[in-house]
């Protein structure tokens, strides 16, 4: 109690002590307010952390397990790659991957060794390297399963033939005989057939098809074979029976495939077989049953013709040549078809039709026939002419690049045969190849040594991805922290102020930054959108200039070929300098496209913009430590357990980086290390590819100077034909009016005759 000296005094003592106490109850009741809001907002910082605390305690069973365990095991892992390529038919890749495996000594002990030397053999052959497929299927002769080894003999059986290399068929003919005494595969008996039957040893090629069995992949192809065989041996009925079992064992084949297109060879067979009997019917029916989109269409319409004429019945001929001319709409293709079109329309005694035929043909092939006899006057030596026509472009190698258009169309499949040509194609496509090796090994190396190389391993690269994303949740998660312990009284400081102030003004700006695997992606992918963009403009630049490359080659050809004219020199000149210009821009072009390739590596972890994200990152945790610490000196933070395991889980996440460089860190090394073998086998390859090119450059002129000869005397000869076909059309004219003439004079004689006797017959005489 107190005493009051008087009452107003009393009064005045006792309101004070009234507000004192309501202000306090006030007070409390904020304060209680507080407490209740913090404790709400650091039970929900709990349950975040634990969110993130599970992720973070799965990124090395997600993104590193698999990985450590591939390079604990990389053989079967690049084995597992290789067969899936190899299974997708993407043989070139799949020949990079098992070269990659077959190659590295560490591996020769391995178990699944010669399985990667079978793929890698099989998936040169499928992309028709010879001399590597032999190389390799050699050594799988010798190393491999049983099932291996005759595969690799059949195979090196069927090379003989296609990599004109006659010492191989002697080698292994013997090999593949023993094999078949023990267990022969039905590839094996059938590859030892065929090469039996380019042997001319028809009866025991014969008993080699004969023993491939109906469940078998190389049955049909045996029974054709085995029809091919017959025939030879001049046994139609035995013929017949074996090409209606090859089209029987095909007639459901999935079109497109080897043994849908032997079907339709089939077919014809059988036909040819029932025309050789004189089985008229039955050959119309066969080869009416050809496919109108199989690739013998064509030649069944055309001996449907001969049939039509054998049988006198010239306009069914007619009719079949019509169907035939409409799929051949082109003449160069179908100048046979239009000259016997005129032909029979002569023996029908249409002569306008059969000029109009024989017309149409000798004006195409005449037009060409001119143009390459004028070449050929200009240029005597014809090889010399087309070496310096090649000159050192041997990788651009076309026999369609020396004659004239119309001419390459007419030679067609005839430009690709005869072992020079292939081997001078061969050396063209392989300095293509190396060239391309040279560009992937630039862009091989320029990847590698890129900031972003981390996203060559695309799991560990999401999996430092999402830790970057983590790390940064864990800083905000102290900084909530931070922010509920600052709401204390003692956060009122000014010092603290200060540091608090500087925390959020960097949080502000890490909040513009991407640091999320969404958002991160989000821009990356953007980058990649105007790399495209990019890109695509250097397409078309590159197609235009091709466009224009091309016309300064027809303008150089044409210069070439109109020597002496005048003006010659100054039209040279100008095309030298519209070709040097070329050159220049082609470079400049390739070079952007370089640059925007080596570009493309450096978009993602770890590129200029990431680098630039983890500065700002970097300066906002640097506050926040140190507004953390403060509050950590005056006893100030709050759940000082939950900020132990943020820094706890900062360090397991860390760890993980740690252990994700290290990894990609050794991969990158061995990469490195395959790809300095490979510069080295290309400096090595180059240099015998250029041996090659100087051997066969000249060949390549000559080549070219046979088939220009070889292709003008075909042209030749089809306008000779045409023209003899007009010459006859006059002929059969001018005889028909003989005739027409003749029988005039006979009928005017024959009334001579009769007006003749009956003048006798007046005059008595």
């Amino acid at each position: 109690m107190f005493e009051c000296v008087s009452a107003p005094a009393c009064a005045k003592r006792l309101v004070e002590r009234l507000t004192a106490g309501l202000f306090a109850l006030v007070l409390v009741a904020l304060f209680t307010s507080q407490a209740s809001a913090d404790r709400g907002k650091l039970s929900q910082l709990k349950t975040d952390l634990a969110a993130i605390s599970e992720q973070i305690d799965t990124l090395d069973k997600l993104y590193l397990a698999g990985a450590m365990r591939e390079q604990g095991n990389r053989f079967a892992s690049r084995m597992n790659d290789g067969q899936l390529f190899f299974v997708s038919k993407a043989y070139d890749r799949a020949a990079m991957v098992f070269l990659d495996l077959v190659e590295d000594q560490a591996n020769r002990q391995k178990a699944g060794y010669r399985d990667a030397v079978y793929f890698l053999a099989e998936s040169l052959f499928q992309v028709r390297n010879w001399s590597g497929s032999i190389r390799y299927f050699e050594v799988l002769s010798s190393l491999g399963s049983l099932s291996q080894k005759q595969h690799a003999v059949a195979r090196l059986l069927e090379l003989s033939a296609l990599a004109n290399e006659p010492h191989l068929g002697r080698k292994y003919v013997v090999v593949a005989t023993q094999s078949l005494q023990a267990k022969g595969s039905p590839l094996l008996q059938y590859a030892l057939g065929k090469y039996q039957y380019r042997q001319n040893k028809l009866s025991e090629s014969r008993a080699l098809f004969s023993r491939v069995g109906p469940q078998t992949d190389y049955y049909v192809k045996a029974q054709y074979f085995m029809g091919v065989v017959l025939i030879r041996l001049k046994n139609l009925d035995g013929a017949e029976v074996a090409f209606r079992t090859a089209f029987a064992a095909s007639e459901k084949a999935q079109a497109g495939s080897e043994n849908h297109l032997i079907r339709d060879e089939a077919l014809l067979a059988l036909a040819r077989i029932a025309y050789e009997k004189s089985q008229f019917d039955i050959a119309v029916d066969l080869y009416n049953r050809v496919p109108r989109r199989s690739p013998k269409f064509d030649e069944a319409m055309y001996e449907l013709v001969w049939i039509a004429i054998k049988a006198k019945d010239y306009e069914r001929a007619l009719r079949k040549l019509d169907l035939l001319l409409i799929s051949q709409p082109d003449i160069l293709a179908s100048s046979d078809a239009r000259l016997l079109k005129g032909k029979l329309k002569l023996m029908l005694k249409d002569y306008l039709t059969a000029e109009q035929s024989f017309v149409a043909v000798s004006d195409a092939f005449g037009i060409i026939k001119t143009e390459m006899e004028n070449v050929e006057k200009k240029h005597r030596d014809l090889a010399s002419h087309f070496d310096k026509m090649i000159g050192d472009r041997i990788a651009d190698f076309d026999l369609r690049s020396v004659l004239p258009k119309k001419a390459a169309q007419v030679a067609g499949g005839d430009l690709a045969r005869g072992r020079d040509v292939r081997l001078v194609a061969d050396v063209a496509a392989q300095r293509r190849d190396m060239e391309q090796a040279k560009r992937n090994v630039k862009l091989l190396d320029a990847a590698l040594a890129s900031d972003a190389r981390a996203k060559i391993f695309p799991k560990v690269n999401s999996g430092l991805l999402r830790a970057v994303e983590l790390k940064t949740r864990l800083a905000f998660i102290r900084a909530r922290l931070n922010d509920v312990s600052g709401g204390q009284p003692i956060g009122r400081q000014s010092d603290y102020q200060v540091l608090r102030d500087e925390r959020q003004s960097w949080q502000s700006r890490l909040d513009n930054v991407p640091r999320s695997v969404a958002r991160i992606q989000e821009r990356n992918d953007k980058v990649e959108d105007k790399m495209a963009q990019l890109d695509q403009a250097a397409h078309r630049l590159r197609v235009d200039l091709r466009g224009v490359e091309a016309q300064l080659v027809a303008i150089d050809k044409y210069l070439k070929d109109s020597e002496g004219l005048t003006g010659g020199g100054a039209a040279n000149r100008s095309l030298q300098r519209e070709k040097t210009e070329a050159k220049k821009v082609k470079a400049e072009i390739e070079e952007l496209v370089s640059r925007i390739d080596k570009e493309r590596f450096n978009v993602g972890l770890n590129d200029a913009a990431s680098r630039n994200d983890e500065k700002i990152f970097l300066r906002f945790n640097d506050a926040l430590e140190r507004e953390s610490e403060w509050l950590i000196g005056r006893n100030a933070l709050l759940e000082r357990p939950l900020y132990q395991q943020t820094l706890t889980l900062d360090a397991q996440i860390n760890r993980f980086s740690r252990a994700a460089q290290r990894l990609i860190d050794t991969r990158i090394a061995e990469f490195k290390s395959i790809l300095r073998a490979e510069q080295s086998r290309i400096v090595m390859y180059n240099g015998e590819l250029s041996r090659q090119e100087t051997s066969t450059r000249a060949l390549g002129g000559a080549i070219a100077a046979r088939t220009f000869r070889t292709v003008l005397k075909k042209i030749t000869g089809i306008v000779i034909e045409a023209d003899v076909g007009l010459v006859d059309v006059s002929w059969k004219r001018k005889d028909d009016k003989s005739k027409d003439i003749g029988r005039v004079f006979d009928r005017q004689r024959g009334e001579y005759q009769r007006l003749q006797n009956l003048f006798e017959e007046v005059t008595g005489e």
